[in-house]
């Protein structure tokens, strides 16, 4: 981690997940990669998580994951910690994806099971004892049992407690209660099974990118696209503002 990046802990703030971009073509467009990601930080976040489940992992094929971090670490390494989600087929590919986010310069890594196969608790354990051991970078666990049909239980978790790199959890399991008033409408869109085609037609709405994914995910139509639009719409109006020289 740079000396600027220092400065901001890590798992404190806000860390949005940041959405891939793709070109008209459906090819990867790392400008437009570099301006999302540019334009979040200069918004103020303490950090970005890219490659989550809003950044299409597992859309993208082995190379074009490595080419989007490096694309972001040129783009704002050293202002933010960057956090880079692992989701691969099998453990010896996310022990692979975990060493290479090291070497391209990343500063933690949010460690998924492996996808498609549903393992026992057991299975869980190793695989994400084996790519922690794998990586000297600090490691949050993302348990989201609607997405991914896994739950890190809480024997699971006390084993994995352990492990001196694993230090934090993303819990999306779906009681987690918060009340945020004016941005919680936009909140409940991450609980809904089209949450990737959501969060990008928001930001297409609001200036910041284009809505485009790729197959299997289709662009969102008809009356859930409108609903979409005129939730993001009514919470862009009601969204509190800064004033100068006033804290957020």
């Amino acid at each position: 981690m740079t000396q600027s990046s220092k400065s901001k802990s890590l798992w404190q703030g806000v860390y949005p997940a940041a959405t891939t971009q793709f070109a008209p073509d459906f090819s990867l467009d790392l400008p437009s990669c570099r301006r999302t990601v540019i334009a979040l930080v200069d918004d103020g976040v303490d950090g970005l998580v890219l490659l989550g489940t809003v950044g299409e992992n597992n859309s993208l094929r082995p190379e074009e994951k490595r080419t989007a971090l490096v694309a972001a670490v040129e783009a704002v390494g050293g202002r933010v910690p960057l956090v880079a989600g692992v989701s691969e087929l099998s453990t010896d590919r996310a022990v692979e994806f975990a060493r290479d986010a090291e070497k391209i310069g990343l500063n933690a890594l949010m460690l998924l099971p492996a996808m498609v196969y549903v393992p026992t608790p057991e299975e869980l354990y190793t695989h994400f004892k084996t790519v922690a051991e794998s990586t000297s970078l600090p490691i949050m666990l993302y348990n989201n049992p609607p997405a991914y049909r896994v739950s890190i239980e809480l024997q699971t978790l006390e084993q994995l407690a352990k492990i001196p790199n694993i230090v934090a959890v993303k819990e999306s399991a779906p009681d987690p209660r918060r009340i945020y008033r004016w941005f919680m409408p936009l909140l409940h869109l991450d609980a809904e099974h089209d949450l990737v085609q959501s969060i990008k037609l928001a930001e297409q709405v609001m200036g910041r990118g284009s809505e485009r994914v790729r197959m299997p995910r289709m662009v969102l139509s008809g009356a859930r696209r409108a609903e979409v639009i005129a939730m993001v719409e009514r919470c862009a109006k009601a969204r509190p503002t800064r004033q100068p020289g006033v804290a957020a």
